[in-house]
């Protein structure tokens, strides 16, 4: 009876899903977003109302293709955002509680689709192979499956089921700094603080999200700091740790009444209202 009952489940119909393979191309090899999406539109002309809207609840999805309910609530986001002005959703009453209802533009949808349609092997669904040339020999109890036909996913493989996504060159990282902080010299830097200056620019790059754009740009502002310091690295490591502790965008310079290891002569004669933030 147990035997009986396994091979039940794993005979019939019933017993695969069926996810087209222009989804899961165009979700490029997400097979849950894929199957979510195909359930959606077979639903879709199913409904009994004329304006297109129909409802299932994600409950219902997730039992159908063997997914948790908010694996089905992720997979409509991303549905919604791929496909956007493609699927909507609105809540309507249904059964006398508020519902979510869907709903299925079909000539947005064929109209997305359609390039995808383009970009595979064999164009608008064409035949690839018609004579039966050049195929494989399945023995017995194999699957001798078209490569046109749907992906064939059983059910209880589903949640396993790991795509192979196309692989994506990384992007180089940009260096932290412009300059070559082992040559100052040559650009008129040499009293720079350079561990300051990369904690500056760590900061700016990696924690606000603003680093500088341009090789010009950096070297104006690290000549900036130095002279807001007056040349003192000591006075500039205090500078970018007071610019870094208050999160502002610049440095900027110090009250009074911190010492910055800059002379009361230079202090006064500095006109700190036109200020050199960096």
């Amino acid at each position: 009876m147990a035997n009986h009952r396994v091979l039940t489940e794993l005979m019939g119909q019933g017993a695969n899903l069926s996810v087209p393979r222009i989804l899961v191309r165009f979700f490029k090899g997400q097979f849950n977003t894929a199957a979510v999406m195909s359930q959606l539109v077979f639903w879709s002309g199913k409904s009994s109302r004329k304006d297109g809207w129909f409802y299932k609840s994600q409950t219902e999805i997730a039992d159908e293709l063997c997914l948790s309910r908010d694996q089905v609530k992720r997979e409509i986001k991303k549905i919604k955002t791929e496909f956007e002005g493609v699927v909507s959703t609105k809540l309507i009453k249904a059964d006398g509680a508020p519902t979510t209802h869907f709903k299925i533009e079909l000539d947005q949808l064929l109209e997305a689709l359609t390039p995808v349609c383009a970009e595979s092997p064999n164009r608008l669904g064409g035949i690839a192979q018609s004579n039966g040339r050049n195929r494989p020999i399945y023995r017995l109890g194999e699957s001798a499956q078209s490569i046109t036909d749907p992906i064939q996913i059983r059910t209880t493989d589903l949640n396993t089921y790991v795509s192979e996504k196309p692989s994506r060159s990384k992007k180089k990282s940009k260096p932290l700094s412009f300059l070559d902080l082992t040559n100052l010299e040559s650009v008129g830097l040499e009293k720079l603080n350079v561990e300051a200056w990369e904690q500056w620019l760590t900061y700016k790059r990696d924690d606000i999200k603003v680093p500088y754009k341009t090789s010009r740009g950096e070297t104006a502002k690290a000549k900036a700091l130095i002279k807001l310091s007056g040349g003192d690295i000591a006075a500039q490591q205090r500078l970018v740790d007071n610019a870094i502790d208050s999160e502002w965008k610049g440095i900027y310079a110090l009250p009074k009444t911190v010492s910055t290891g800059i002379s009361e002569a230079d202090w006064n004669n500095t006109d700190w209202t036109n200020d050199l933030g960096l």
